[in-house]
């Protein structure tokens, strides 16, 4: 999910996954997120709805092909992966 600059801090994000959240739950068990481990605001809004960070994936690709990492998450009924 991407929020443009002008729209960070409205509460956009937290409605998406909100949404997201409330209608995965009537069609699977888990739900996988990747976060860029820099990301800050992402990982709070990712915790602030439930996920935790269960795993890191060292030494990942990015589209350029750099290295980076990702953290993975989990929530208790849906599942949250964060890119780092």
């Amino acid at each position: 999910m991407y929020v443009r600059p002008e729209a960070r801090g409205s509460g956009l994000a937290a409605s998406l996954v909100q949404r997201v959240i409330a209608h995965a739950r009537t069609l699977v068990e888990e739900i996988c997120v990747t976060v860029v481990a820099s990301n800050a605001a992402a990982h709070r809004l990712y915790r602030a709805n439930g996920f935790e960070q269960y795993g890191l994936e060292r030494r990942a690709l990015n589209p350029e092909s750099l290295p980076f990492e990702i953290d993975v998450k989990r929530q208790h009924q849906p599942c949250v992966c964060a890119i780092s």
